[in-house]
């Protein structure tokens, strides 16, 4: 399972244009083979404003909804770019795509039914990251193990795939908490 992240900022005479593209979006785009679940988040804390999370079943789509290749790509993954593209990239002050993996790679779906999201971006470098998983990986299970039934948290990782390098995935390390 893999977590494609879009972090987005738009002009604010814009913020309709954007969710009238999202409500019809996202399941047009969930119902792509190789997208299992997508979900999207109005930030509550600065920094961009809106959050949309995308459950990838595994890297063997990677060509055909995020592929460098156009030839390879499904036909609606094309148009709805396209449409970012020209509607919405204009008007954007930030925006930023990334793709994640557990490191495990194992395990359940990553995102749950929870409405309400953490997400925590980390970059470490390469000295300290076994380091960080494990005190994040503590971390993790104090909070999930505190009786908190609705929690669970889930460190993911930069994924690396060459047919989907224009990505090139920053910070490295993401931490989602769902509450």
């Amino acid at each position: 399972m893999l977590l494609l992240d879009v972090q987005v900022e738009i002009d604010p005479e814009k913020d309709d244009v954007l969710n009238d593209w999202y409500h019809a979006h996202v399941p047009r785009l969930v119902s792509v083979p190789g997208y299992d679940s997508g979900r999207r988040y109005v930030a509550l804390t600065p920094g961009p404003r809106y959050l949309a999370l995308y459950e990838i079943r595994d890297e063997s789509y990677i060509p055909a909804l995020l592929g460098s290749d156009k030839r390879l790509r499904n036909e609606l993954t094309l148009s709805e770019w396209a449409r970012w593209d020209k509607d919405l990239v204009p008007h954007m002050s930030h925006c930023k795509t990334n793709l994640y993996r557990p490191p495990d790679d194992l395990g359940p779906p990553i995102l749950r039914t929870s409405p309400a999201i953490v997400a925590i971006r980390m970059d470490i470098g390469e000295k300290n990251r076994e380091r960080a998983r494990e005190a994040i990986g503590a971390a993790m299970s104090g909070i999930i193990g505190a009786g908190a039934e609705a929690l669970s948290a889930r460190l993911l990782e930069a994924a690396r795939h060459p047919a989907a390098e224009w990505l090139g995935t920053s910070p490295e390390l993401l931490l989602l908490i769902e509450c």
